[in-house]
């Protein structure tokens, strides 16, 4: 069974020092915990795929603060991580399925609370949601993420 409450206190000594960009006072740790609570309510994804996500989502931005990420997701974390925005847009799509599906809920997350971003990078962030949705709805079907990330695109 997964622990929410277990991983919780270690992502907030993990991003302790970090604050998210939008306003620069929300601890960063809101956007694991908003991804990973996200995924667990997806009724269409098997127990499994909810929990293994869930992990991976709390730890997916670890690995840049320098923290310990548990070995059963610190694969799906590494294949989550990139050298950067751009590289991720080019690379993303090579990944796994299940990557990919991860990633959505990180790209809505940065989308909703996005206001920070250039214009020019907002569009790039939206149109690259929009090539990880496509993949997601072929290989998962409508998920949950999937109608709010259109909501968040189309807004």
């Amino acid at each position: 069974m997964f622990n929410l409450e277990e991983h919780l206190e270690n992502i907030q000594e993990i991003h302790s020092h970090q604050n998210r960009k939008w306003d620069k006072d929300v601890p960063y740790w809101i956007h694991p915990l908003w991804c990973a609570t996200m995924i667990l309510s997806e009724p269409l994804l098997t127990e499994e795929q909810r929990h293994t996500g869930a992990l991976a989502l709390l730890y997916h931005d670890s690995l840049e603060a320098g923290g310990g990420v548990p070995p059963k997701v610190f694969r799906l974390v590494q294949d989550m991580t990139f050298d950067g925005f751009d590289a991720e847009m080019q690379l993303l799509m090579s990944k796994p399925d299940f990557v990919i599906l991860l990633k959505l809920y990180d790209k809505v997350s940065n989308l909703l609370d996005g206001h920070w971003m250039t214009k020019q990078r907002y569009d790039e962030y939206r149109l690259h949601t929009l090539r990880i949705l496509s993949h997601v709805k072929e290989v998962y079907g409508n998920l949950q993420i999937c109608e709010i990330a259109k909501a968040v695109v189309y807004g």
